[in-house]
């Protein structure tokens, strides 16, 4: 089947990179790409981060996301257009994150089958983490779940934590608040990490709830992931990513700065594990794409099951997936196209991307970065750079890509960089050769050393080297 026109419905520009690329690299009309941002968070019928009042200043930051790259439709407009498409077999539909589901279903009863259309179950696999630890106690036989405790709010947990001898992390039901991880193996000094953390956003942990999971010390982690088409599963891979500053992974637990997709084969040992007869019966439910994953830790002896995200394209991880798929040029129509066709989409065993940021801060709010910062990228790296916070200005006499500042610097970069490859190192070479033709004030990545090293347990090769080492992986 040949998909001639493609819908994308984000909140917080996610799905604009693809959009964009498909434009300008991969011969699309601008017709023929629908892009929709959605303008409020509270008409979705979700509570999550996306419906929290937002500062009127990041939502004005927000909404100017890819301003003079892409033209951008409202939900009305957006929905307007749909029912007046007839040749919908032709199109594939994209939401951005599960939290749009109700809008998903919307679409879906218009009569849209191509897609990524997450439901209410899905949505909620994500943010009910205790009923989703409950759920892996019933189904997954070779999963694990750390002991959890849960709390009504911030006070409850600092006594708790203040009284506890065993190291923990902490949770927001709902996802209104960041995972807090301590980074040190001092006890006293983790106790005052996560004290710091709920104190200081004690408004977003009060709300929905929290989970303590006792911390698994020195652990490998990593996400199986695997995708179907209607109901039928077509590939998997394996998704490792790293935090934010640093080797040793010892910086803000937040976002994928590196990460790396591994392809599986489907028969793999480690989807017997992640994958049980439930999430088959699941996907068989679902028309078009649908996707799972567990997110899994292992102290090297047992794998400890941590959340799922339920039927939605990881953050920066969609982009490693494209990168793999590369073929003649084209990564994201070839990509969706071989998955509804039933087909693996992926041609490497490696796909890696590097996530790239200004650490110059914003004057108006304290957290953002400064916004409208010229990006300069050569002709060369373009095709292996997705712009993510950008928009274009005119700057003199010319239209300029320059960075939005939406979001805390570090949970969402300028850009990302891709690479593939049979091997690691030959996806990560790519990367770093594609690092050298962009140029922003205060441009900060990770190294390439920091990438590839082994020098501490976390690393991304010591993960792959456990997981060939376990017979894990092929």
């Amino acid at each position: 089947m040949k998909l001639n026109r493609y819908i994308f419905v984000s909140f917080d520009g996610d799905l604009f990179p693809l959009a964009y690329k498909l434009i300008t690299e991969e011969g699309f009309k601008e017709e023929d790409v629908i892009v929709c941002q959605i303008a409020d968070g509270n008409i979705l019928g979700t509570d999550t981060w996306i419906s929290q009042k937002e500062n009127p200043e990041v939502r004005k930051r927000r909404l100017s996301l890819y301003d003079g790259m892409l033209k951008k439709l409202s939900l009305s407009a957006t929905m307007e257009k749909l029912r007046q498409i007839k040749d919908k077999d032709e199109c594939f539909v994209v939401f951005g994150h599960n939290s749009l589901c109700k809008i998903a279903d919307k679409v879906q009863k218009m009569g849209f089958k191509n897609g990524l259309f997450p439901n209410w179950e899905d949505y909620e696999r994500e943010q009910e983490r205790q009923k989703s630890k409950d759920f892996v106690k019933k189904y997954y036989p070779d999963l694990k779940v750390a002991e959890t405790k849960e709390f009504k709010g911030v006070d409850e947990v600092i006594k708790f934590i203040e009284e506890s001898d065993k190291f923990w992390v902490v949770k927001s039901d709902g996802n209104h608040g960041e995972t807090i991880v301590p980074d040190r193996d001092d006890l006293e000094l983790a106790k005052q990490q996560i004290k710091s953390e709920l104190t200081s956003y004690r408004s977003a942990y009060d709300k929905g709830g929290l989970v303590l999971e006792q911390k698994i010390m020195n652990a490998i982690e990593f996400a199986p992931q695997m995708i179907w088409y209607n109901g039928e599963p077509v590939c998997s891979q394996i998704e490792i990513e790293t935090r934010m500053f640093g080797a040793g992974d010892i910086g803000d637990q937040t976002g994928g700065n590196q990460n790396v997709i591994i392809q599986t084969e489907l028969d793999d040992k480690i989807n017997e594990i992640a994958f049980p007869q439930i999430m088959h019966d699941i996907a068989k439910k679902h028309k078009g794409v649908f996707i799972a994953d567990a997110g899994i830790l292992s102290d090297g002896k047992d794998f400890y099951f941590t959340e799922f995200a339920g039927c939605r394209h990881g953050w920066f991880g969609i982009l490693s997936e494209l990168s793999c798929s590369e073929n003649k040029g084209e990564m994201i129509s070839g990509y969706f196209e071989s998955i509804v066709n039933g087909e693996n989409p992926y041609r490497y065993k490696f796909g890696a991307a590097l996530c790239t940021y200004s650490i110059r801060s914003d004057t108006k709010i304290a957290g953002l970065g400064q916004q409208d910062l010229s990006i300069h990228v050569k002709k060369s790296a373009m095709k292996n750079f997705f712009p993510v916070q950008c928009k274009t200005k005119k700057i003199g006499k010319e239209e300029q890509l320059v960075n939005v500042g939406y979001r805390e610097f570090d949970s969402s970069p300028l850009g990302v960089v891709v690479g593939r490859g049979d091997e690691l190192e030959d996806a990560v070479k790519m990367i770093y050769d594609t690092v050298k033709g962009i140029s922003c004030k205060g441009l900060y990545y990770r190294p390439i050393f920091d990438y590839l090293s082994t020098d501490y347990v976390s690393s991304i090769p010591n993960r792959i080297k456990f997981l060939q080492k376990k017979r894990l992986i092929d």
